[in-house]
């Protein structure tokens, strides 16, 4: 196994993210924060990982999901209404 040398500020920058987290899952679960704020904490210190693992290892271990993947849900948002919409019309097509 390879010896590396990390830099102990990214270091401390990492555990101050993991404290942060920890704060907002307590926060989260007392209902004083939302979901929204406990995601951007996790994503913080999600890219903060990444970066070392680069560094570390020179390339991530596990490629990102393809852009599709990543953002699915406005889209999913979308296309459910004109499903709704869809259904009432079909019910009165039935009763008749």
């Amino acid at each position: 196994m390879a010896i590396f040398e990390v830099d102990k500020d990214a270091m401390m920058e990492i555990f101050e993210s993991k404290e942060s987290i920890k704060k907002s899952v307590f926060a989260v679960m007392e209902n004083r924060l939302t979901a929204a704020h406990l995601v951007s904490d996790v994503y913080i210190l999600l890219e903060m990982l990444d970066k070392l693992e680069v560094a570390l290892i020179g390339e991530p271990i596990v490629q990102a999901p393809p852009a599709e993947v990543q953002a699915p849900a406005p889209e999913q948002s979308q296309e459910s209404a004109p499903t709704e919409q869809t259904q009432p019309e079909q019910n009165q097509s039935q009763e008749q």
